[in-house]
């Protein structure tokens, strides 16, 4: 019996380490492909009078669950190490050589897509190469369908009655109202990089490789007359992914999600707004662990991600990673605030058509319906609304770890004054 366990044993470490081979394989040969295109574009940018550290190099990373492709420290890198310095003349969208921006959008946009056109004519292929944004679906694009797998939730809350979406916009002023999903695909992907890629509709080269993520933000980027540059903004270890930021300040994950189709780590920032009002009924963060902090100050989320590197920010994020002071913040809060997000985070929740559990089941049956479809097919619709559901689900349950923690507040006061007047 015991050497038929050791058999067994064997047997399944040559199937793992069968199975492990063939993964590494696989992701050898797509890095090798990325790698290349990454030293093309490095090799660009420095005949274009930019500049990059040997350091900064390209790999995949998991992000909820997901391997995606992001910048990495090849070696140890020092605080305040100049990493991409990329002049204005390397940046599409402007002009001159300078950081202005034409006022015409739409002219830009069809500058981008008829560089698409031409491939590796281009003089921008270096870039152009590495821009994957024509196989994303952002909510950008969602059909009004998909919208409403969304239920009202923000930033779903808010449409524009003129243009409901970017797409529409683009379709009735850059595109003669020809429908978006109709447009060739070069002007397609032009739309879909300036939302996914671009900084005020300036196209930043490798810059727009790196990945968000304010909690474990590692960079500085700064602009000047002749071009951005981006450093490191504490001591990056061999390996450690290098981050950018897309938000800052009071911006919302909502906002984030809406424009890059990814639910953000931590730390996370939610508001809603009354539309009748105009006013703010509730706004919490979520740092990591699914710590809540409801009202945070402004001057706590004026600093998230923002390129200031001083120990107070730095102080911030490790706060928001471990927890501490958030609970005594909350503590702190008036009983008006605390019962002003109870009612408003249980009116939303007990008004969704759908419980996060039943959620959970449509989503499971969107997933079986792709599962359905064969090799090669591709279902767009599908995917959008199954990407609505999992935001739904993770924004129901973030609002029910905000309610909670205020509800303890609550009961945690009333105990001690119950104590109070024994």
């Amino acid at each position: 019996m015991a050497k038929m366990v050791k058999l067994k044993r064997i047997v399944l470490l040559w199937n793992v380490s069968i199975s492990t081979l063939a993964l590494h394989c696989f992701a050898d040969q797509e890095n090798n492909g990325i790698n290349e295109d990454f030293n093309r574009l490095v090799d660009w940018i420095r005949a274009g009078g930019g500049r990059v550290d040997e350091r900064l190099g390209i790999g995949f990373h998991m992000h909820n669950g997901e391997n995606i492709r992001g910048g990495v420290a090849l070696e140890d890198i020092e605080e305040g190490s100049e990493l991409l310095f990329c002049p204005w003349e390397l940046v599409m969208g402007t002009t001159g050589g300078t950081y202005v921006v034409p006022d015409d959008h739409c002219a830009i946009l069809e500058e981008y897509a008829q560089e698409v056109r031409v491939g590796d004519a281009s003089f921008w292929f270096p870039y152009l190469a590495m821009d994957d944004s024509l196989s994303t679906r952002i909510p950008t694009v969602w059909s009004s369908i998909a919208i409403s797998e969304a239920q009202g939730l923000p930033p779903f809350d808010r449409i524009d009655t003129e243009f409901p979406s970017l797409t529409d916009w683009f379709s009735k002023t850059c595109a003669g109202g020809k429908p978006f999903e109709e447009m060739e695909d070069p002007v397609r992907q032009s739309l879909l990089a300036a939302v996914t890629r671009a900084a005020g509709m300036r196209f930043l080269p490798l810059l727009d490789l790196l990945n968000h993520h304010n909690g474990l933000l590692n960079t500085i980027s700064h602009a000047d007359e002749k071009g951005n540059t981006l450093r490191a903004s504490r001591k990056i270890a061999t390996g450690e992914e290098i981050y950018h930021s897309y938000r800052g300040g009071k911006g919302t994950s909502s906002e984030l999600f809406r424009r890059y189709g990814f639910i953000e780590e931590w730390p996370q920032q939610y508001s809603w707004i009354d539309q009748d009002t105009g006013k703010e009924e509730l706004r919490f963060l979520l740092a990591a662990d699914d710590v809540a902090m409801i009202y945070p100050p402004d001057s706590l989320t004026s600093q998230i991600g923002s390129n200031n590197n001083n120990g107070d920010v730095i102080a911030l994020l490790s706060n928001l990673r471990t927890g501490d002071g958030v609970q005594l913040h909350n503590k702190d809060l008036s009983m008006e605030r605390l019962t002003q997000f109870v009612n408003t985070a249980a009116r939303i929740l007990t008004s969704a058509p759908t419980s996060v559990e039943e959620d959970k089941i449509i989503l499971a049956g969107f997933i079986a319906e792709t599962e359905k479809l064969n090799n090669g097919e591709r279902d767009n619709l599908l995917l959008d609304k199954m990407l609505a559901v999992k935001y739904r689900i993770h924004l129901k349950k973030s609002l029910r770890v905000a309610l909670r923690e205020t509800e303890s507040v609550i009961s945690d006061r009333q105990d001690t004054k119950n104590t109070a007047e024994l």
